[in-house]
């Protein structure tokens, strides 16, 4: 199963390279754990910075993540500062749910203890 990692972006008020970071490092927690993490944030910023495309056009990401969103079995909620402000988790929070997909809740600051204790209960 491949878990699709929610964070905020937009509304992070660490802003947005510390929200990219905080995701990747996520990811890579989590990954390490033995999951396998799609993390929107981590993949699209780095594509948004060096291909020279708006980061911040919801509607342009959207339509890049939500075909990943269909395929993914679950959702795992970083929950970052933002994250109940942010549209886009808003967004996915809700397909995932309309969607009756796998849900988990990821508290920041998120460390090697959590990430494998999410890793255990997201096995299967």
């Amino acid at each position: 199963m491949i878990w699709y990692l929610a964070s905020p972006y937009t509304k992070c008020p660490l802003g947005q390279e510390a929200a990219f970071s905080e995701a990747a490092k996520a990811a890579a927690k989590l990954m390490a754990a033995g999951l396998v993490v799609y993390s929107p944030i981590a993949h699209s910023h780095p594509v948004a910075t060096h291909g020279n495309l708006d980061a911040l056009d919801g509607a342009f990401w959207l339509h890049q993540n939500k075909p990943m969103m269909e395929r993914m079995g679950g959702i795992i909620v970083l929950k970052l500062p933002g994250w109940r402000e942010s549209e886009g988790v808003k967004f996915e929070i809700d397909f995932f749910r309309r969607e009756r997909k796998r849900f988990m809740w990821a508290e920041a600051p998120f460390d090697e203890a959590q990430a494998a204790e999410i890793a255990w209960r997201g096995r299967g």
